[in-house]
């Protein structure tokens, strides 16, 4: 399912994932706010997804990956 503009595509070990930017500072009387930033994978039957209205998708990312013990291979 698609969610706002193009994703960036990247792996998190070795799973396909799907990486969106934040989008840009809203007025403060905007009632939906800013789009979040959001990184979105899937590990067999599980999902993940994170996402912040303030965090850069990058930085996310560099969570997500935080998920996989360092020594478990993809």
């Amino acid at each position: 399912m698609r969610y706002g503009p193009e994703p960036e595509r990247a792996l998190i070990h070795g799973r396909e994932a799907r990486l969106y930017a934040l989008g840009p500072e809203t007025p403060p009387d905007d009632l939906e706010g800013r789009q979040p930033a959001v990184v979105a994978w899937c590990d067999g039957d599980l999902f993940y997804f994170t996402a912040s209205t303030e965090m850069a998708h990058e930085e996310l990312f560099r969570i997500a990956s935080s998920v996989y013990p360092p020594s478990r291979d993809p």
